[in-house]
C-alpha cells in the first residue's frame, strides 16, 4: 500500500526521532515537513480513482484538489495526529511508524474546501476533538439527523451547517440514510457499526469499541485514552484499505 508521507517527504525514522525526542518539533521538522493533502498529486489521483472515477486533481492556490461539481473537495489525514500522538508520549521512532500505517489511502477523507464558515477539516482539528476522526464522524452523523444543535463543538456545527457544506452532504440524502450512504460511499464503515453508529476509538479493546454517544474529548488529557484511541484508529484504517483494494 502506497504512503502519501514519503511520496512527499524524505524524512526517515531517524530523522523523527531526532525531531521529536529532541523537542524541536516546530523550528525544525516543520520546516522540512510537507503536507501529502497539499503536496501529493498522487494522493488525490488515488482518492479520485475510489471515490471521483471521472474527476481529474487540479491545483487551486497550490494546494491539490478533485472537484465535485462547484465544490471544491481537499484530501484530510484521518490518522492520529503526531502532535497528540506526542503530547501522549509516543517518541519520534513510534510516530514514524505510526505514519507508515496511517498515512496509506485509507488514512484520507475528503472534505469541502470552499465554504465561507469554517470547515469540517479545521473544526475536527479545533481545541475540542484533537483531530479525533470518530468525533467528526459523530458529528456528521448528528447533522444528518438534525441534532447538531447538541454537540458541543460549535466550531463543528457552524461548518456543517455551512451553505456549501451542508449543500454536499445532502448529496447523499438525509436523515440516517443520508449519513449511511455518505459513509459507504467513502468506504468509512470500518469505522461504524452495522446500525452505523459511531465507533468510541478511545474504548478500543482487542478489536471491539463501544459506541459514542456524545462529542465530549475524553482522550483531551488521559494518555491512556488516547493510545487506545491510537489503537483503534489504526485499526480501523487498516480494515478501510482492505475494502479499498477489493
Amino acid at each position: 500500500m502506497k504512503n502519501y508521507f514519503s511520496d512527499v517527504n524524505q524524512l526517515d525514522s531517524n530523522r523523527f526521532k531526532k525531531y521529536y525526542d529532541a523537542l524541536k518539533i516546530v523550528n525544525q521538522f516543520e520546516q522540512e515537513y510537507r503536507d501529502a493533502d497539499k503536496y501529493s498529486k498522487l494522493l488525490y489521483q488515488n482518492l479520485a480513482e475510489q471515490f471521483y472515477p471521472d474527476v481529474i486533481p487540479i491545483k487551486i492556490y497550490g494546494s491539490w484538489t478533485l472537484m465535485d461539481g462547484t465544490t471544491r473537495l481537499g484530501s484530510d489525514y484521518i490518522g492520529p495526529s503526531r502532535y497528540f500522538s506526542y503530547k501522549a508520549g509516543l517518541n519520534g521512532e513510534e510516530i514514524f511508524e505510526l505514519t507508515q500505517i496511517a498515512r496509506t489511502l485509507g488514512g484520507h477523507m475528503l472534505w469541502p474546501r470552499n465554504g465561507t464558515n469554517g470547515s469540517i477539516n479545521t473544526a475536527r482539528g479545533a481545541s475540542l476533538y484533537h483531530d479525533r476522526i470518530d468525533l467528526a464522524l459523530y458529528a456528521i452523523k448528528c447533522w444528518y439527523e438534525g441534532d447538531a444543535h447538541l454537540l458541543l463543538n460549535k466550531k463543528m456545527v457552524r461548518a456543517l451547517n455551512d451553505e456549501v457544506t451542508s449543500k454536499w452532504l445532502l448529496n447523499f440524502g438525509q436523515d440516517l440514510v443520508g449519513f449511511e450512504k455518505f459513509m459507504k460511499h467513502f468506504k468509512m464503515e470500518s469505522f461504524v457499526d452495522r446500525s452505523f453508529q459511531v465507533f468510541d476509538l478511545t474504548s478500543y479493546e482487542k478489536n471491539d469499541m463501544a459506541i459514542l454517544t456524545n462529542d465530549i474529548n475524553t482522550a483531551a488529557k488521559d494518555k491512556e485514552a488516547f493510545e487506545k484511541y491510537i489503537a483503534g484508529n489504526l485499526q480501523c484504517i487498516k480494515r478501510r484499505n482492505e475494502q479499498m483494494n477489493t
